[in-house]
């Protein structure tokens, strides 16, 4: 995420200037068409969107599933948003979890579309992040982590 998810350490951006010495490149415009190329949905099945960075967790007595789709782009994926929930409801039941989210992360703007797929995600998400809800997300601004941001605070809460 050019340096900016919570999961950088110094030792990472110490290390890419050390290379860069000897690869000379830009590394923004790399980091740009890096995000380009994995922000494409050309051919991407749905599923695949779902899967691609996929966690399954259990966080006390809760079965808890969180997807993360990382884009440039998050309308071109918000525009699938009813397919896409068609999906992940039949993920949850397949799966029998008990919480299942998905996150349109985008990497420019920093902040996560938080996909909610009922009742019991809504409820559990305005706990846990606050906001406001609209058409079964919640904004998360300055939230581009799973594992640092978004994970530990719904454990944290179900436990």
């Amino acid at each position: 995420l050019f340096f900016n998810s919570p999961t950088t350490t110094e030792e990472d951006k110490k290390i890419v200037k050390e290379l860069n010495k000897i690869a000379k490149i830009n590394i923004k415009k790399l980091a740009e068409d890096m995000f380009k190329a994995k922000s494409s949905l050309k051919g991407v099945k749905t599923e695949e969107i779902i899967e691609k960075d996929y966690k399954f967790y259990q966080m006390g007595k809760s079965k808890v599933g969180i997807g993360v789709w990382e884009t440039v782009d998050a309308a071109s994926v918000n525009e699938k948003k009813a397919v896409m929930m068609d999906a992940l409801k039949k993920k949850k039941k397949k799966d029998g979890l008990d919480y299942l989210f998905f996150g349109v992360v985008d990497i420019l703007k920093e902040e996560t579309h938080l996909y909610l797929l009922g009742d019991r995600e809504e409820k559990l998400a305005k706990a846990v992040f606050g906001g406001k809800v609209s058409g079964g997300t919640i904004l998360l601004e300055k939230v581009v982590s799973r594992k640092k941001q978004i994970a530990p605070l719904l454990n944290k809460k179900l436990l």
